[in-house]
């Protein structure tokens, strides 16, 4: 059964999501299907050569709720005989409309953990908070007792989520741990025949990169983001491990909002061996080179990053945060490191304690192709098959 598949993204490409799009895309198309994408930011000198075979449209407005956008999306799926829309991870609020104007089937895709929503607001109306003493004893007093008595967030998400639900034909989410806590948490039931599982794929060729090519090189790769990410964490960690170990060098790969307060924190802070390296879209260079991954995010879906460094014999560390980290990188000290909460001298001790035991972490190293590919490309594109046989021939 061959179907046309159309992918929507805010911009192409830019974070993890739109990395899932990539990276299956070519999988589908060599399975008979034809990919697109629809993006109201298409950065064309960004795009890899894997893309060609993905048929690009570019929507009429940036901001995906323009109503020109559902016109125009509306207009391409009818022409092209598009049937399956992916809507990964934003919220357009017209999909009901698209689905009558089309019959087009859509499937949302849950790129984080369920409710991360909650999480983020709560990290980022803290942040706020601290602008004023005002601000800050409003947060204390008030928002945060309220937010916790009666679940503000926590209703308007799940809301948000049965919304969506309703409107699509099938809701992904990225780990079967992450289906029964969704399930639980919106009171749905886990074998709702709409709930599927689709674990971000990874590639996971063997690199050829041996121990001797590493370098004592540390890096971080991904969207530079306040509440999620905390990049800020990895900064004062560096601080706490740098001066002793002053041949390590640290390098920050992304862009995001974060960019300019992380450099000006690291200058405030007086970090040395530290760079911030902006977006790359290929990122081999600092995969051959790299012996250390660190990751210090509050949440994280599935860290594709994390699967990545361990194809290309880097050893990786996280904070235990959520059941996708926890499922790449276990079992600790195996196939990674697990840094215990957010404990910031927990992360540090193990930091340096990996920079140092060149056992340790050629161990990690070594295990690392084996174990990234639990997670491979074919594994992860069978998990779409099967969710595309059940759409359109149940």
């Amino acid at each position: 059964m061959n179907i046309r598949i159309a992918f929507i993204h805010d911009i192409y490409p830019f974070g993890g999501g739109e990395k899932v799009t990539s990276d299956i895309s070519p999988w589908l198309n060599a399975q008979g299907h034809q990919t697109y994408v629809f993006t109201g930011d298409l950065r064309k000198e960004k795009i890899k050569e894997d893309d060609s075979g993905i048929i690009f449209f570019r929507l009429p407005f940036k901001r995906i709720n323009e109503k020109s956008n559902c016109d125009f999306i509306c207009d391409k799926i009818n022409k092209e005989n598009i049937s399956l829309l992916i809507v990964p991870g934003i919220y357009p609020k017209w999909l009901k409309e698209i689905k009558n104007r089309t019959g087009c089937k859509i499937v949302f895709v849950l790129h984080n953990v369920p409710f991360w929503e909650v999480t983020n607001s709560h990290y980022n109306n803290k942040r706020k908070s601290r602008l004023s003493l005002g601000g800050y004893l409003k947060w204390i007093v008030v928002k945060k007792p309220l937010n916790k008595i009666f679940s503000f967030d926590e209703k308007k998400v799940k809301a948000r989520y049965l919304r969506y639900f309703d409107i699509c034909d099938g809701f992904a989410l990225l780990s079967e741990g992450y289906k029964r806590h969704f399930a639980w948490k919106t009171g749905l039931k886990y074998n709702d025949k709409k709930l599927y599982v689709l674990t971000n794929p990874a590639i996971t060729a063997e690199t050829g990169f041996e121990s001797e090519e590493k370098e004592k090189l540390v890096i971080y790769s991904g969207r530079l983001s306040y509440a999620g990410k905390r990049i800020d964490r990895l900064l004062r960690i560096w601080n706490k491990v740098s001066p002793d170990n002053p041949e390590w060098n640290l390098k920050i790969i992304g862009e995001g909002p974060e960019y300019v307060n992380l450099k000006e924190m690291a200058e405030e802070m007086a970090l040395e061996n530290i760079t911030f390296e902006g977006y790359k879209s290929d990122l081999s260079e600092y995969y051959r080179k790299a012996s250390i991954l660190c990751l210090t995010s509050t949440f994280e879906g599935w860290p594709m990053v994390l699967i990545e460094a361990q194809a290309n014999r880097i050893a990786a560390i996280a904070f235990d945060c959520t059941d996708g980290v926890n499922q790449i990188l276990s079992p600790h000290l195996e196939n990674g490191i697990l840094a215990s909460g957010f404990d910031e001298d927990d992360y540090a001790c193990r930091l340096s304690e990996l920079m140092n035991d060149d056992s340790l972490r050629l161990r990690l190293m070594e295990n690392g192709p084996k174990a990234a590919k639990r997670f491979s490309l074919e594994n992860s594109g069978a998990e779409w098959e099967t969710m595309i046989a059940k759409l359109f021939l149940q």
